[in-house]
């Protein structure tokens, strides 16, 4: 059941309906498309007459629903079952599934825990507002325990100017699921004990430790935020790589196995509190370890891997010894880290035989300089990994384009498997496929292609951007 205190904060934002059967609309398609654009938010349940898990999952939306359920937010629910065209349009890769919708059109995914608790936090962090005023202790102890990560300010001098730079700072990467609640009442702030001023509490779900700030200064804030915000250590699951792996903290995993699990996450907890704010610590195992193992090298667990955030694809690997890693070599890892003495592990393919007849030259690590960094050269690079479906489309581009241009002198079309190989230059991967182009006269600098990935438009962009005029076969310049 959910919090008395929960519901309390809810109502002063929401008048909610108390019947849960009201408060889900039984849609089909068509009746989706006319009534979500009637909401500011539009929360929808896919789900499947045959699936256990939806039948489960449903009382607990009802639920939320019946507590959120307003002028602002809908909430509906479409059986597609039956139905492949359904389950095609809307991406729906199980059941059950929530998508949120927002003026009408799809805003997320959620990939979080089916609890009432998780589900609703997770709705009232996007559509609760970043910034609010805190009018009695009451809801300042209220708002401390209704999110993921809550900061109250209490500062009786705040003003406009300083209500405009917190608002400022809503979409940076520090601030993402923080809600900020402002106490500019200095007898509210004494009846909760604090004393001095300013003073910043930050509050966690994962914790029941408060953090103290005694500064109002907007970066200090920041620092604070980014330091703190995460979990000593945390399971790398669906819903949450995309934090982690857009963090620009340091990254560790863990690969576990079941053998090793208990005792290796007792000293990644000890380990994550000696080094917290420095490093991210998280865990894996299960179907999605050995997709990431792959990627690694990792070909035995437990062991370890930790991401260089500049270059993603660079990172060092720590492997076990006698299927064991010990909390000793585990602080002594991390302390080198941040001293700079480690050394990245280096992945690369065998370098390919004879590659001088071929239109497009395959690169791996070991030959990137041979290749790329070839004087005289502007060498266009694809960034390929095979497990992505679109990667095979571009590529017939690619090759497309490659032949066209295989007249031009000191032109090279280069690509290299992302997944398997380190990128030797500094930039940090973000998606399959990407293309970048070296060009002769500014390497090692580079320019990333960013327009439509067809043969077309990568010739515009080669036009403009390479040192020799372009040129395709019969000598018809471009």
């Amino acid at each position: 059941m959910i919090k008395f205190y929960l519901i309390l904060l809810i109502s002063s934002f929401f008048i909610p309906s108390l019947n849960c059967k009201k408060s889900v609309l039984d849609l089909n398609d068509q009746e989706l498309e006319q009534v979500v654009g009637d909401y500011q938010w539009m929360v929808i349940y896919f789900h499947s007459k045959s699936s256990s898990k939806s039948i489960e999952s449903l009382p607990v939306f009802e639920e939320v629903a019946s507590f959120l359920n307003s002028s602002r937010v809908g909430f509906g629910m479409i059986d597609a079952s039956d139905s492949q065209k359904l389950r095609t349009k809307y991406r729906l890769l199980g059941f059950p599934t929530i998508k949120i919708y927002k003026e009408g059109e799809q805003y997320d995914t959620y990939f979080g825990k089916r609890t009432s608790k998780d589900i609703l936090q997770y709705i009232r962090g996007l559509i609760m507002p970043f910034l609010i005023q805190i009018n009695s202790a009451q809801q300042a102890q209220m708002f401390s325990t209704s999110h993921k990560l809550s900061v109250i300010i209490h500062k009786p001098d705040c003003d406009d100017l300083y209500i405009e730079e917190l608002k400022n700072i809503k979409d940076e990467e520090e601030m993402n699921e923080i809600k900020i609640g402002i106490v500019k009442n200095k007898e509210i702030s004494e009846e909760l004990h604090v004393k001095e001023f300013p003073l910043v509490e930050f509050y966690r779900d994962f914790s029941n430790k408060t953090l103290f700030l005694k500064s109002d200064n907007i970066d200090d804030l920041k620092s604070f935020i980014f330091k703190y915000r995460n979990p000593p250590y945390e399971e790398l699951t669906l819903s949450n790589t995309k934090k982690y792996f857009s963090s620009s903290k340091p990254l560790s995993i863990i690969f576990l196995d079941f053998f090793s699990k208990d005792e290796l996450l007792d000293s990644i907890e000890a380990i994550s509190t000696e080094f917290e704010g420095e490093i991210l610590f998280t865990w894996i195992e299960g179907p999605e370890l050995q997709t990431f193992a792959d990627k690694y090298g990792v070909f035995s667990f437990p062991s370890l891997v930790l991401l260089d955030r500049k270059n993603p694809s660079n990172f060092h690997r720590l492997d076990n010894e006698n299927g064991k890693i010990s909390y000793e070599r585990l602080k002594d890892f991390f302390s080198k880290f941040l001293e700079n003495k480690l050394s990245f592990s280096i992945k690369s393919e065998p370098i390919p035989k004879n590659q001088d007849s071929n239109i497009i030259k395959k690169v791996v690590y070991s030959n990137w300089d041979d290749i790329i960094m070839k004087p005289d050269h502007d060498v266009f690079l694809m960034i390929y990994s095979e497990l992505c479906q679109e990667c095979k489309e571009v590529s017939i581009q690619f090759e497309e384009l490659a032949k066209k241009l295989s007249k031009t002198k000191k032109l090279t079309f280069a690509k290299i498997d992302g997944f398997k190989n380190n990128l030797k230059f500094d930039y940090a991967l973000s998606q399959y496929p990407t293309m970048v182009l070296f060009t002769a006269k500014n390497k090692p600098k580079y320019i990333v292609y960013e327009g439509e990935k067809t043969s077309k438009s990568m010739a515009e962009f080669l036009k403009k951007n390479v040192s020799s005029k372009i040129k395709i076969k019969r000598n018809k310049e471009l």
